[in-house]
């Protein structure tokens, strides 16, 4: 029987305070998210839930490894616009350097 394709989702609630799941996709790029379910329509969160806007990411096909709370990997809705705004100096300066 063939195994059932997976999908993964990610939500708009900061990051840095869940756990962060990597996969590749078909394609071999990996895609980052929370939850895997078996559906790309159907939202993995109830209206209820603390997580809103979730967004599937794609198809879940091979994990890579999982970031445990409070791991290596920051959203833009982990910083606020001043932080922002010292990162995109930063990124713009090493471009203009290349």
């Amino acid at each position: 029987m063939a195994e059932k394709t997976k999908y993964l989702w990610i939500n708009n609630h900061p990051q840095n305070d869940q756990n962060v799941y990597v996969y590749y996709n078909e394609r071999g790029e990996e895609i980052y998210g929370n939850t895997v379910t078996e559906s790309n329509f159907d939202s993995p969160y109830s209206k209820q839930s603390i997580y809103k806007n979730p967004r599937c990411v794609g198809v879940a096909y091979r994990f890579v490894k999982k970031v445990p709370v409070g791991g290596d990997i920051v959203g833009l809705t982990d910083i606020n616009l001043n932080e922002y705004e010292k990162l995109k100096e930063l990124w713009d300066g090493k471009n203009n350097n290349n």
